[in-house]
């Protein structure tokens, strides 16, 4: 079956596969989400840290430590070197915990579509054959993360911070509102949508149910963050 069929007719394309699903493709496309993921954190997550580190030297600088006459000079810890150390590590979280995302988002969504199909409304298909389809539905989202790192370069890759740590929390607020960072949101909200109507139809033929049904397997999930990416875009109004 063509693969290009997937955006033409994923009826078909899901149909074709549903006896003989293979896992490597679609684990690589979730890969691939969440080393996009991880990329197109990387503005947000510097210029974050960049804060967290000004902010710890700025409070580290008001503080003198007590001393006791008589006592050895104990060393003093240099601020700028423990906030830079605050800084690496927030930023390292917060690669981490995008680059997780998708990999969570991916075993969840197929252990829960699968209960609801097979448990609920006695649908047919395999667990691995849901992971293998539930993985095919991300391609948009990869595609919505590789519109987040473009956005997020363009704002955050030349922003310079600022001297004090309350002129920096400006500029993140300004910054979170760049039309650039709306025009992405919205994208990853129509691709989302892509992955309601892929998911759909890829556990209707999987689990032989029909398209109704098909939904309320995905709803739960889908509708959770469907609600999340509308109010992500009501932040921008």
């Amino acid at each position: 079956m063509d693969r290009r069929s997937f955006i033409t007719d994923p009826e078909s394309f899901f149909g074709a596969r549903k006896q003989h699903p293979s896992l490597l493709a679609p684990a690589l496309i979730v890969l691939a989400t969440a080393v996009l993921a991880a990329v197109a954190i990387q503005p947000i997550a510097e210029f974050t840290s960049q804060i967290g580190q000004k902010a710890f030297e700025e409070g580290a600088g008001t503080f003198t430590p007590p001393t006791v006459e008589g006592t050895a000079t104990v060393q003093q810890v240099d601020p700028e070197a423990v906030g830079g150390f605050v800084g690496a590590v927030a930023k390292g979280v917060m690669t981490v915990i995008a680059f997780l995302g998708p990999l969570a988002g991916w075993i969840l969504y197929s252990l829960l579509f699968y209960a609801v199909a097979n448990y609920a409304l006695d649908g047919t298909g395999s667990l691995g054959g849901t992971f293998a389809f539930v993985g095919w539905g991300f391609v948009p989202e990869a595609l919505t993360k590789i519109a987040n790192a473009i956005a997020n370069y363009l704002v955050y890759g030349g922003a310079t911070l600022p001297e004090t740590q309350a002129e920096a929390h400006v500029l993140q607020s300004s910054l979170q509102t760049d039309p650039l960072l709306l025009a992405a949101t919205v994208f990853g909200l129509i691709m989302l949508l892509w992955s309601g109507v892929l998911w759909t139809i890829a556990m209707e033929q999987l689990h032989d149910l029909d398209r109704r049904n098909g939904f309320v397997v995905i709803a739960i999930p889908f509708l959770i963050v469907l609600a999340r990416r509308l109010q992500d875009i009501l932040v921008f109004l």
